[in-house]
């Protein structure tokens, strides 16, 4: 299972609003005004059952047979671990950000994220930098397979992430329907805070 993750306001949307236009369902809801989505809403109700502390057994994590899911619930230390302890097949893209844009972004949707919008800046920043550090750090000492996309770096960079799909997904896309898609998605005017 490849899984697209990181920080919120990070590109993780972006990654699968294109993925999900060459025909893998990552989740089929988009909110415009919050320029986000494309999560199973089955995937959401179990990270945020993580992250209350809830009991989440390893049958209802090990039953799902999506070949990639998005969520940036990835980068709260408990839903990693947790999605590491009972699955062996994990792979990760994770769209990296500037913790401080990451942090501003939050502050855009106050009303959003679970409050993070009012922490105050560098606090907040201080926070995404070491859920980063974790994530990476704990996907290395596991051996998991990841790759990184540099958001909003990778707007411009049709064939890395075309080429990165195609690595983890083992899959290879017919380059014109794949540039037609990103075309129709990619659009860097929406970004804040570069």
């Amino acid at each position: 299972m490849v899984i697209i993750t990181g920080a919120g306001r990070s590109g993780t949307s972006a990654l699968s609003g294109y993925i999900f236009r060459l025909g893998y369902n990552t989740g089929n809801t988009y909110g415009e005004g919050i320029r986000g989505g494309y999560e199973l809403a089955k995937i959401s109700i179990i990270n945020d059952r993580i992250i209350a502390g809830e009991t989440v057994y390893d049958s209802e994590i090990q039953e799902l047979d999506n070949i990639i899911i998005k969520d940036p619930r990835f980068f709260d230390y408990p839903v990693l671990d947790r999605w590491i302890e009972a699955r062996d097949d994990l792979s990760f893209i994770i769209s990296y950000r500037s913790p401080v844009n990451v942090a501003k972004g939050y502050r855009r949707h106050p009303d959003q994220f679970l409050g993070k919008g009012t922490t105050p800046l560098k606090e907040l920043s201080e926070t995404i930098y070491d859920n980063s550090a974790y994530v990476f750090h704990k996907l290395s000492e596991e051996d998991i397979e990841f790759r990184v996309l540099t958001f909003p770096t990778f707007l411009d960079q049709f064939e890395k992430v075309t080429q990165t799909f195609e690595e983890m997904l083992g899959e290879k896309f017919n380059r014109i329907q794949a540039k037609a898609c990103w075309d129709e998605w990619m659009d860097e005017s929406k970004v804040h805070y570069r």
